[in-house]
């Protein structure tokens, strides 16, 4: 064979393969596609609303603080010291009164002794300048507004040394006294070194006892209802009905009395009303802030 011959069956084997091999590949691509599936879209997934979310994952409502209303009453019985009976039969009702002791009286030191040692709150009932000093007078130990500082430094700190086991202050009298800032700062000053709490007696409108007091930062309130400035037994006892009524409206309201005879008999006879109105009946110092 000659070699020209030879060249072209070479060149055909060539071709033939490669057609071959291209058709085959082709082939196989053709139906490898074929069988692929089409890719699918990712599925939409709806957007919960909150108010879809399932019970355990779904948002509480914030719940913001609430004031509690506690519904308590204080009663305070001030112008302890002048005598020893009043006092005696309001020790007997059991009922949790706190007392403000007038300092320099003749049952003053006995009385705050008896009193602290049965467990009852004590205060110091300090005598001030009213604006009618002829017609109320507070007594010869009572702070006056043209006391010097120091004077009235050196009065409050004998007052609380003559009542040791008092926990805290209200003014007997005094609606010129607490109108002066000046002066009222010097006594709670005295009153704050001495770690007592203090409550506005309130004998003016025009106190500012109270706001300066929580200006420094003393635990403090001011009285709500005076239950006897009407001495009778019925009015005394209408008295407490309204203390009862703004506690369980108002949250925590000081009352302030005296050991009148009406007085000790109307909370006497409310005895069982007062422990079954509702209304807790606690010491000064719960109430103070």
């Amino acid at each position: 064979m000659s070699g020209r011959k030879k060249k072209s069956r070479f060149s055909l084997f060539i071709a033939v393969a490669a057609a071959f091999f291209i058709g085959g590949f082709v082939t196989a691509w053709l139906v490898s596609k074929s069988q692929t599936p089409s890719p699918v879209p990712p599925k939409k997934t709806a957007k919960k609303s909150e108010g879809m979310l399932p019970a355990p994952l779904a948002s509480a409502p914030r719940l913001e603080p609430q004031t509690v209303k506690r519904n308590r009453l204080a009663i305070v019985i001030d112008d302890i010291g002048l005598r020893k009976e009043p006092v005696e039969k309001l020790m007997a009702l059991g009922i949790p009164l706190t007392f403000a002791i007038m300092p320099a009286q003749p049952h003053t030191k006995d009385l705050a002794e008896t009193l602290h040692a049965a467990g009852y709150e004590l205060m110091i009932h300090l005598p001030m300048e009213p604006e009618d000093y002829q017609g109320h007078n507070p007594g010869g130990d009572a702070l006056l507004v043209s006391q010097s500082d120091e004077d009235i430094r050196d009065a409050v700190r004998r007052v609380v040394a003559e009542i040791p086991g008092a926990a805290g202050v209200n003014n007997h009298m005094g609606s010129l006294f607490t109108q002066n800032s000046r002066k009222m700062r010097v006594v709670l000053g005295e009153m704050k070194s001495a770690g007592l709490f203090f409550v506005d007696s309130l004998t003016t409108p025009k106190s500012v006892a109270l706001p300066l007091a929580r200006e420094m930062g003393i635990k403090s309130a001011a009285r709500r209802v005076f239950l006897d400035n009407e001495g009778d037994t019925a009015e005394v006892e209408k008295m407490i009905r309204l203390a009862i009524k703004l506690a369980k409206g108002k949250g925590d309201i000081i009352a302030i009395g005296h050991p009148h005879p009406g007085t000790v008999e109307a909370l006497a006879g409310m005895k069982d009303e007062l422990a079954q109105s509702g209304v807790e009946l606690v010491s000064v110092s719960a109430l103070v802030r």
